[in-house]
């Protein structure tokens, strides 16, 4: 399926503040690709809805949709999607420290990878849908 089939093109104007659109955006059209804006490595990238409001103060909110590339390595503050007991979860990784740990923004309990085998990295989120 090619790139422009997933998700339409539609055109922009100049950038707008919150308050009246520019007149010169009736003459300054722009072709916006949601596929090319948000996705670096189709192959790699999945998009999940989050259940729950454990990532609340990072902007991830309750059936909000995260996009998550698996080819990007997790680095120290990165958001991740996790599998622990074969569940997918999202949280913060962190270096701490007692090691690499995943941890929430809500009260959850921190994840210590080095004492947890169960637990595996599954991708990177890289963006979050949600609606206003």
């Amino acid at each position: 399926m090619e790139e422009s089939n997933l998700i339409p093109k539609h055109e922009i104007g100049s950038q707008t503040s919150a308050g009246f659109p520019s007149p010169a955006d009736d003459h300054l059209q722009l072709p916006l690709d949601l596929n090319q804006l948000l996705i670096k490595n189709h192959p790699a990238t999945f998009f999940l809805r989050v259940k729950g409001s454990a990532m609340l103060a990072s902007g991830i909110h309750d059936a909000d949709i995260l996009i998550v590339d698996r080819s990007i390595t997790a680095t120290n503050g990165k958001i991740v999607v996790a599998t622990v007991d074969g569940e997918l979860i999202v949280r913060r990784f962190q270096k701490q420290a007692g090691g690499l740990c995943l941890t929430a923004d809500d009260e959850s309990p921190s994840i210590n990878l080095s004492e947890n085998d169960s637990v595996e990295i599954w991708g990177v989120a890289t963006s979050v849908v949600h609606h206003l």
